[in-house]
């Protein structure tokens, strides 16, 4: 090779060099923000269970699955690997396997982009209980906003994973009231996420042991029954994910 050939190779080898840094430099950050679905593969299982997340604009999520374990997702999930705590919470009144009501696991995940936020978040879940794969899509229904007016009612519904009823009555101003078949009674208020199909609630419930005292959460609204607990009636649904430090519930609600 000769001298002036070994030159033009070695400043086009840098020349990739550099520009591959200048790639990595200009890489656009995308964050996960809206309504998502999925599923989850328990560990040493080959079965996976339909889950249902929200996520609020740069801030945490919930994955909620129809088998009522909840997951609290890390903040501010974007289109890169993450490795980052996750809060998980058995269904009202159940324990995980190892006796615990709350249990916090390592979760291993990717972010995926399509040129304008994360589409798609993939990873393990990892714990000494309860853990598994986690798959979530994002949904154009993120985009459907609702109304407050159009959410207000009265709702009956069922806590995920062990059926007890739930009763819920919204108000035009989001005043909501709350009660269920342990004997949990409860005051609060929802409001809409702007420009998203996100809600936001706070509830402070009481009664017995059972009952969580002052909760929040997100959720979402739809028109359709995702675990079939009302064969598919038409209809409003809400879908909320609940937790304070030391328990956690899903529910999903329907008025007529």
């Amino acid at each position: 090779m000769s001298l002036q050939t070994f030159t033009r190779t070695a400043c086009i080898a840098l020349l990739g060099v550099s520009l591959l840094a200048g790639c990595k430099f200009f890489h656009k950050t995308y964050t996960a923000e809206g309504v998502y679905f999925g599923t989850f593969t328990p560990s040493g299982s080959t079965t996976a269970v339909a889950v249902y997340g929200a996520i609020l604009p740069g801030q945490y999520g919930y994955a909620g699955a129809t088998n009522g374990n909840l997951y609290v997702l890390p903040n501010t999930i974007k289109n890169d690997s993450f490795t980052d705590s996750v809060t998980g919470f058995p269904p009202l009144g159940q324990t995980f396997g190892n006796g615990q009501t709350v249990h916090n696991f390592t979760f291993d995940g990717q972010g995926n982009d399509n040129g304008s936020r994360v589409d798609s978040i993939t990873g393990t879940l990892s714990g000494d209980t309860g853990g598994g794969k986690l798959s979530l899509n994002y949904e154009d229904l993120s985009s459907k906003v609702p109304s407050l007016s159009a959410l207000a009612g009265t709702y009956q519904g069922y806590y995920w994973g062990n059926s007890t009823a739930v009763s819920v009555t919204i108000a035009d101003n989001g005043a909501l009231s709350f009660n269920d078949g342990f004997g949990c009674v409860g005051l609060g208020s929802l409001s809409i996420v702007p420009n998203y199909n996100l809600l936001q609630a706070n509830i402070s419930i009481s009664g017995n042991s059972v009952c969580p005292g002052s909760i929040s959460g997100i959720g979402f609204s739809d028109t359709q029954d995702r675990d079939n607990l009302f064969q598919n009636a038409a209809g409003t649904y809400i879908y909320l994910g609940m937790s304070n430090s030391i328990t956690g519930f899903l529910v999903e609600l329907y008025k007529s």
